[in-house]
């Protein structure tokens, strides 16, 4: 009886483990399954990341040139001319070595790959290895967007050249045509260790990661605009629509009779249209880089940190569309743009300015147009340390990266990355030296400045090609304090008969002053001149200006190449593409239409009697032209504005469209503009602006015939000194559009130097007194000791 008692918890105990044990089991399976699968996300997710920063660097590994077996022929070497064996090099070496770099890619995206199983990729088909759906299969997708190139994802996975979903062809991009968006896919089928009870179809898992970047241009450099398409964009696609359109139709007959008559009229006609409409593939956003402009730039001063940014959604505002898209804010676009947001670190050292550590940073956000990475507008602010996690005193020197992401309204985003790298000079530590000095007469020093030498970082693209009117134009600015003399001018267009079969360049202007004379149908064009760009931040556009231009398509390409005194040249860059309209298609529309039932109808025929027509002689009306709007003066100071006096010389009425002035905010006091006006009261716009530039599209009317005064109103003004410039646009009845600007410098005001005036003083003559002589005691006098004069300091002149 007791052993019977003492085996009843004993039992008890196992029946609840046996009911307990599956459920641990399953949990313990849980748990390492979702931790392998986590594990094998993130291997991918690292692997597309480090593949993408190897192809944006446009580097390759020499070694796989002449060691991988590339192209199907089993022959070691990457040989792609069909000539001698010479790998990446002779007539294909363009092409071969992008081949390497693609190669290098997919080594580099496996050699992170070796902690999961993988299928075995054997040659040529280095980035794929297995069968889809298969267990440890995978594949790696290399894709740029230059010529056109398309991504498509899961379940095709390939790079297609053609638009096909058939044919797979990857490439890295390549960096001597220009700063291309590079994508790196990897997908990999991951396999689960345990089953998943009641679902045997769920073994494995796909995973997959996409990264992108741009490619930067380590060979020889273009400063270019990245192209409109992108990586993972789709061919736009015509969708017909089916429109039922009901169109009455009512036939009357007129008849003369003086018998009635009765006549039946056709009935309403319904007409079936089939119309084809297209749909647009949305564009993707625009977002670049703009300081520094070039990759691994060197800072090596606190005025070349104003990073900036710009960016605008090419849905809203069209390319071609100067008023909308950018001229509506002058250094960044905005227009559809909600916000850029920024991240500088550096992975190496493990530093964030906006927090966080190099492998997982902070950010800024910033919603003001102009879109500086510290803050301000044109020209942005500087590296301020107080306000950020990192000063610039502390920063260690070393490569960092600069990171923007630019989010629309719609909810579209874009980004772009450029590096650069910190080398800010040491600090000389100064000695403090106590030592007596009898000074007998003060000594005024003349301490000299020492005056930084000009760099190409000095001239920045305020403004990448755009097409305005029969022009195409850029804008450049000179940051340095000295002007920049345009040397050479080398232009490349579509030419005839792309742009029409008469069309020619009829001249280029700098800041709207010809200096060649054109009449060129030829491209290329080079053109060797000797015009300044000022100094001091001052921003101008260069002009190409087209004649019988009757179609704007093609590529456009364009380097100025600049010296400043001493012999320093630079040249900047700028590409424009303009893609063809896309066509539609018309469809035929079928029309049933009732035949009417007439009536007999006895018409007795009236006489007509001819009247003579009164023919009018037309007359003749001329065509506007730019040439008949003019400034009559230079820009001016009158008490508290600033003032041109324009005219209309022709009899049509110009309407001012666009209204862009710069001018030295900060610098005035409290000074704000309060209104611009044209000619006589009212303002056409109001508004209280302290900052600088500023655009307004309000409009007013310019009547033919007359001159006007064009004002910028100030309030809180107490003197005028700086640079002023307004750039004024108008069009004519018909659509023509012409551009006048003027500027102005004031300079500051002299200081006045005070002068010592030396005075004589009368020395008094005393009597001699006798006094008796004390013993003097000898004094100890300290020795003068020679005090080292610390250096001047470098005066810097701001970047932005």
């Amino acid at each position: 009886m007791l052993k019977s008692k003492e085996s009843k918890p004993l039992g008890q105990a196992m029946v609840e483990f046996a009911l307990v044990l599956p459920v641990l089991l399953a949990m313990l399976w849980g748990i390492m399954e979702l931790a392998r699968l986590i594990q094998s996300y993130l291997v991918v997710t690292n692997a597309a990341r480090f593949g993408v920063r190897y192809a944006v660097t446009g580097d390759y590994d020499a070694t796989l040139c002449s060691n991988t077996t590339y192209g199907g022929d089993a022959q070691p070497g990457i040989d792609l001319d069909g000539g001698a064996d010479d790998p990446c090099a002779g007539p294909g070496q363009r092409e071969e070595i992008d081949t390497a770099r693609v190669v290098g890619t997919y080594e580099i995206v496996k050699s992170v790959m070796t902690s999961l199983r993988m299928k075995t990729a054997a040659a040529p088909d280095f980035e794929s290895g297995g069968v889809v759906g298969d267990p440890s299969y995978f594949n790696i997708t290399v894709c740029s967007n230059e010529e056109n190139r398309v991504y498509y994802p899961p379940p095709n996975d390939i790079c297609s050249e053609d638009g096909s979903t058939s044919t797979d062809s990857d490439h890295a991009g390549n960096p001597e045509t220009g700063r291309h968006r590079v994508l790196v896919a990897v997908t990999y089928e991951h396999e689960f260790l345990f089953p998943v009870p009641f679902f045997p179809e769920l073994a494995t898992v796909t995973l997959h990661s996409e990264r992108t970047g741009v490619l930067e241009q380590f060979r020889p450099a273009q400063v270019v605009q990245l192209p409109g398409g992108s990586v993972g964009g789709v061919p736009p696609t015509l969708t017909p629509t089916h429109t039922i359109t009901l169109t009455p139709t009512i036939t009357e007959t007129p008849t003369i009779t003086e018998t009635p008559t009765i006549t039946e009229t056709s009935s309403a006609t319904a007409t079936v249209t089939s119309t084809s409409t297209v749909t647009p593939t949305p564009l993707p956003v625009h977002v670049q880089i703009i300081v520094p402009f070039n990759a691994g730039q060197s800072i090596t001063s606190l005025s070349q940190t104003r990073f900036e940014a710009e960016a605008w959604d090419p849905n809203v505002c069209p390319a071609d569309d100067t008023a909308t898209c950018y001229d509506a804010r002058q250094g960044g676009g905005g227009a559809g743009i909600s916000n850029v947001r920024f991240w500088v670190y550096s992975p190496t050292l493990n530093v964030s300015l906006f927090g966080g550590t190099g492998s997982s940073p902070g950010s800024r956000t910033e919603g003001q147009v102009g879109y500086c990475a510290f803050g301000g507008n044109d020209p942005c602010q500087e590296w301020d340390g107080t306000a950020y996690s990192l000063d610039w005193a502390s920063a260690p020197n070393g490569t960092y990266i600069i990171e923007v992401e630019a989010t629309a309204t719609s909810g579209a985003k874009a980004s772009d990355y450029i590096t650069f790298v910190l080398n800010k000079p040491p600090t000389p530590t100064p000695t403090l030296t106590h030592t007596p000095t009898v000074t007998p007469t003060p000594t005024q020093t003349l301490t000299p400045t020492i005056t930084p030498a000009p760099s190409c970082s000095n001239l920045q693209i305020r403004r990448q090609l755009w097409q305005a009117g029969d022009d195409v134009r850029l804008r450049v600015r000179n940051s340095y304090f000295l002007p920049a003399t345009l040397i050479d001018t080398h232009f490349e267009w579509p030419g005839r008969p792309s742009m029409g079969s008469n069309v020619y360049v009829n001249q280029f202007l700098l800041n709207w002053s010809m200096y060649w004379p054109g009449n060129s149908s030829s491209s290329p064009i080079d053109v060797t001149s000797s015009r300044d760009l000022p100094g001091n931040w001052t921003t101008q556009a260069w002009i190409a200006d087209f004649n019988n231009a009757t179609n704007y398509v093609g590529n456009f390409a364009v380097d100025l190449t600049f010296q400043y005194p001493g012999g320093l040249t630079c040249v900047v860059s700028s590409t424009l593409t303009v893609d063809p309209p896309p066509t539609s298609t018309i469809t035929p529309t079928q029309t049933n239409t009732a035949l009417p039932t007439s009536t007999p109808t006895i018409t007795r025929t009236p006489t007509v009697t001819r009247t003579p027509t009164v023919t009018r002689t037309p007359t003749a009306t001329t065509v506007p032209t730019c040439a008949n709007l003019t400034f009559t003066s230079g820009l001016s100071t009158s008490v508290d504005d600033i003032v041109v006096d324009v005219r209309n010389s022709h009899s049509s009425t110009a309407t001012l469209v666009d209204t862009h002035f710069e001018w030295p905010a900060g610098s005035l006091g409290s000074a704000y503009i309060n209104f611009f006006r044209l000619g006589a009261y009212p303002n056409y716009s109001n508004g209280n602006a302290s900052y600088s530039p500023v655009d307004r599209t309000d409009q007013d009317t310019l009547p033919g015939g007359n001159t006007q005064t064009w004002r910028a109103d100030f309030d809180n003004w107490s003197f005028f000194q700086g640079n002023f410039y307004v750039e004024l646009t108008f069009q004519y009845p018909g659509g023509l559009t012409c551009t006048r600007t003027a500027s102005l410098y004031v300079p500051p005001p002299p200081t006045p130097t005070k002068t010592r005036t030396p005075t004589r003083t009368a020395t008094p003559t005393q009597a001699p007194t006798r006094t008796p002589t004390p013993n003097v005691s000898p004094t100890n006098t300290l020795a003068p000791t020679n005090t080292s004069t610390p250096m001047p300091t470098p005066t810097s002149f701001g970047d932005g």
